[in-house]
């Protein structure tokens, strides 16, 4: 009956294999085993070593081979953009209507993740899906970019918002906050840098999960406890993530966050 249920889902890592082989094919071989029927497409270089594409292939990945972008972008977001792009274009021929997109040096590694991501997307209704982990509550919208699940044609949107993007490098903030504004002004969205109008789009346009549920690993240096990289013993901090609980009270109430955004603002002030 699960793997029913999962049928519509493609999962797609994104990203240079060059760097991360061993990682590709230990998370590849864990999705083939916990999600035998499920696609999984690895979107990567067309100047990736031919025998690591090789070896994916043979581990069962769809490869997507992407030519590289002449520049680089803001944070490498232009190798992010075409990647992602390029596998949920593979993910949309082959007719899938949820994608799963990750990266190729993290791992999801609960064999109830995928139930847990499309069970939250219909109780919210055509939300993207993401984790609290690299999600930020006081940084004015910027949440995961790296882990999305949502329906392949909503995440396309989203992704091509940023690529058709005209004046990218000229939105505030870090390069999620580039993202997430292109993606709402290709909706007819148009925000305030404000924390209210931040939270609102945390409260209405996605939806948050714990990553310990997911059993989200990131294969990045000694980053593999995903809060040694963001401390949360300190509340309220820039760097607090949105954790379920918060997105779930931000349902019906705003006001505490927003008091607690300007303790953190007041405290910033004082240093300076």
């Amino acid at each position: 009956e699960s793997q029913e249920y999962l049928r519509d889902i493609a999962i797609l890592m994104q990203g240079p294999i060059n760097q991360n082989l061993e990682t590709s094919v230990r998370s590849l071989k864990s999705y083939k085993s916990l999600w035998p029927k499920i696609p999984v497409i690895i979107s990567t270089w067309d100047s990736s070593i031919p025998e690591y594409i090789n070896v994916l292939r043979s581990e069962g990945a769809d490869i997507v081979l992407v030519k590289e972008p002449l520049t680089s972008g803001i944070s490498n977001s232009n190798y992010q953009i075409s990647s992602t792009l390029a596998g949920l274009e593979r993910s949309e021929q082959l007719g899938i209507r949820f994608t799963l997109k990750t990266r190729v040096d993290q791992s999801i590694n609960n064999v109830q993740s995928l139930r847990i991501l499309k069970k939250t997307f219909e109780e919210y209704e055509n939300r993207i899906v993401t984790t609290d982990f690299n999600s930020f509550l006081f940084r004015l919208f910027s949440p995961n970019d790296q882990l999305m699940f949502s329906e392949t044609q909503k995440l396309l949107q989203f992704w091509n918002a940023s690529s058709s993007r005209v004046g990218f490098d000229d939105i505030p903030g870090p390069v999620e906050s580039k993202f997430l504004i292109s993606f709402l002004d290709s909706d007819g969205l148009t925000v305030e840098q404000s924390i209210q109008d931040s939270l609102r789009i945390y409260r209405d346009i996605y939806a948050f999960v714990n990553f310990e549920d997911l059993d989200l690993l990131w294969h990045k240096g000694n980053y593999r406890d995903l809060r040694s990289r963001f401390p949360q013993e300190d509340y309220p901090s820039i760097t607090s993530f949105i954790r379920n609980h918060d997105w779930m009270n931000l349902q019906s109430n705003l006001d505490m966050y927003i008091q607690d955004y300007n303790l953190i603002q007041d405290r910033l002030r004082l240093i300076h």
